[in-house]
């Protein structure tokens, strides 16, 4: 099994740092999905790219509400 992205006490440590306070079980799925997060990054830095709007279903519009 390969070693997590991310430690419990590295996500007790960002919450303490926000000043959120979480349970155990909220730190495991936040570790989880943290962690899940930080590989798909170290996937995508491997490959030297982000997947495409097309592979990722997310179609941005075209309007700009800043101008």
């Amino acid at each position: 099994m390969p070693e997590p992205m991310i430690t419990a006490a590295q996500v007790r440590h960002i919450a303490s740092l926000a000043q959120l306070e979480f349970d155990e079980e909220q730190i495991e799925l936040f570790t989880r999905q943290l962690g899940s997060i930080l590989a798909y990054f170290e996937r995508s830095r491997a490959t030297s790219r982000f997947p495409r709007s097309s592979e990722t279903g997310w179609n941005p519009t075209s309007s700009d509400p800043r101008g």
